[in-house]
């Protein structure tokens, strides 16, 4: 804050790794040895960006664990979802076993049942995750290094998303599907 003296420099380099930037910076700082010259510090450029990516895997870690428990929680409301829907049609599966309906057919109905409640899922998720997210990554930019972060789409996550909502699905259905096979036809027609 000195007038006609400068208080910051910015210096690029042909090559930018961090052997490189710390050689220049002990270069610079032999050199600026002088009552004339004086260097606060230096800052490498790749020190912040080690700094910044270990804050990032930190919350990146945090993330996939809030992600990881809501999968569960939607695993296991996918599956009481379908275990109701199970016992409640319980007299149809009897009836459908009594006409001649094979098993496989009657775990066909439950998984596809399963995989719609998965698409729909995934869909409604798909559209609002930009509308969330946004917000929250820009949020997120300046308060760890002070400008927004650039919110990126990824393609491959929504193919991988996808791929696990229909995977989840399928698992939380077998033992619903189960019991819908195990099931007699007397005690189904039986059923309240």
């Amino acid at each position: 804050n000195q007038e006609g003296r400068a208080n910051a420099m910015v210096l690029t380099l042909n090559e930018g790794s961090f052997a490189a930037q710390r050689h220049a910076a002990s270069k610079i700082q032999t050199s600026a040895i002088g009552p004339d010259r004086q260097i606060s510090g230096i800052l490498l450029t790749r020190t912040l960006e080690m700094v910044i990516l270990g804050h990032l895997d930190i919350l990146t870690g945090l993330l996939m664990l809030i992600g990881v428990i809501s999968l569960m929680v939607g695993a296991m409301g996918l599956a009481s979802t379908i275990s109701v829907s199970v016992v409640e049609r319980f007299r149809e599966i009897a009836v459908l076993k009594a006409v001649g309906g094979r098993g496989s057919t009657i775990a066909g109905l439950f998984a596809t049942e399963a995989i719609v409640i998965a698409l729909i899922g995934w869909a409604i998720s798909v559209a609002l995750t930009p509308l969330l997210s946004h917000p929250v990554v820009s949020a997120l930019g300046s308060a760890v290094i002070g400008y927004k972060f650039e919110y990126r789409t990824s393609p491959m996550g929504v193919a991988l998303a996808l791929g696990v909502a229909l995977a989840v699905a399928l698992l939380a259905a077998i033992l619903p599907i189960r019991a819908a096979m195990g099931l007699t036809i007397r005690n189904g027609l039986r059923a309240e």
